[in-house]
């Protein structure tokens, strides 16, 4: 994530040229920044630059930030943007998780050939626009062939070379025109508040909820690279070794793998995002996985009640949810957390 700054470019639709928005776009490492140059402001957007996902110990970081800078872009009336969608596969689990009003395409998108990356990609933004009624945009559309593959891959609008700056105002159409995110941004400060409000749980064993998490992270190994599956643990001692085997299997085919724990160092293992909670953080008495992807979301939910069953396992209450504005709560909720002051040490 970068800070805005003040460069803009005009969107235009693909079919007649009309103008339909400026684009605030963001500083940052891009091969191909555009001059400065002044649109017609049809709409005040904030445009995020992809973060950063997989195996790396600062994603876990990189995404709180996005949550909490697309919360504030909302709140003060701004659109969301994600950007260069495509140039990594991963990239496009940020559509679930933040909803954007606009979806970029990166440019690479209009002039590589469909492979194995094209395919899911396409399929998520497809699910995600359907879904939203997000408006999909083509960048790099710099000939009449570009405008073309990008009418092949589903975008309405693009911003490229074919598009000049606007010399004097024109026409705009609201862009889009209307909100297009479903999922109320109300904090909650843990997943099982958001899953059981409303809900009534349900008391079981510790053996049976070990069953049905497993379940759900086999879901999350199959759901594609733009899935992101993250499991608090309450302490360290929980995340045995069948666990991370499990784990470390399942992080492989994911955007991000991310696991919280008392007692847990900072770092990576074999692909999973370890991240340690303070014992007085409420999130570390909740055991949760979460699964958020473009086809799939779920989310287990439990905590102890300190009792148990008759024959000897441990008893909790918990919730599961398939509804994806609530999974979606879920995951910001954990994610949205600045790093606990075990975890700016290094140290379990």
């Amino acid at each position: 994530m970068e800070t805005l700054d003040a460069v803009e470019v005009p969107i235009r639709r693909l079919d007649d040229g009309l103008l339909a928005a400026s684009l605030v776009r963001a500083s940052g490492p891009s091969p191909r920044r555009r001059p400065p140059h002044r649109a017609v402001p049809a709409a005040d957007v904030s445009v995020l630059v992809p973060v950063h996902l997989g195996p790396d110990s600062g994603a876990r970081d990189a995404l709180g930030h996005a949550v909490r800078a697309a919360a504030e872009s909302r709140r003060a009336g701004r659109l969301v943007a994600v950007d260069e969608v495509g140039a990594d596969p991963r990239a496009s689990a940020l559509l679930a998780l933040l909803e954007p009003e606009i979806v970029i395409l990166a440019s690479g998108m209009l002039t590589r050939r469909a492979d194995s990356d094209v395919a899911p990609t396409l399929h998520a933004v497809a699910a995600h626009v359907e879904r939203t009624g997000a408006v999909l945009v083509a960048d790099g559309v710099d000939s009449l062939r570009h405008r073309r593959r990008a009418l092949e891959l589903g975008a309405t609008h693009g911003l490229g070379r074919l598009y000049p700056p606007a010399l004097r105002a024109e026409p705009a159409e609201r862009f889009p025109p209307s909100p297009t995110w479903s999922t109320p941004d109300v904090e909650t400060p843990t997943p099982y508040a958001t899953v059981a409000s409303g809900r009534v749980p349900v008391r079981s064993t510790e053996h049976l909820l070990a069953r049905m998490t497993a379940t759900l992270e086999a879901h999350a190994a199959t759901a594609g690279p733009d899935t992101l599956v993250l499991g608090t643990f309450r302490h360290l001692d929980h995340f045995c070794a069948s666990t991370r085997s499990r784990w470390s299997g399942m992080a492989g085919g994911v955007a991000h793998a991310g696991a919280y724990a008392v007692g847990m160092k900072a770092g990576v293992e074999s692909g999973v995002v370890h991240t340690p909670l303070d014992p007085a953080d409420p999130l570390a008495a909740e055991w949760n996985v979460v699964v958020l992807g473009a086809h799939f979301a779920g989310v287990l939910s439990a905590v102890s009640t300190h009792h148990r069953h008759p024959a000897g396992d441990r008893e909790f209450d918990y919730v599961v949810s398939y509804d994806r504005p609530t999974v979606v709560r879920c995951a910001r909720s954990i994610l949205r957390r600045g790093p606990s002051p075990a975890a700016r040490r290094g140290t379990g």
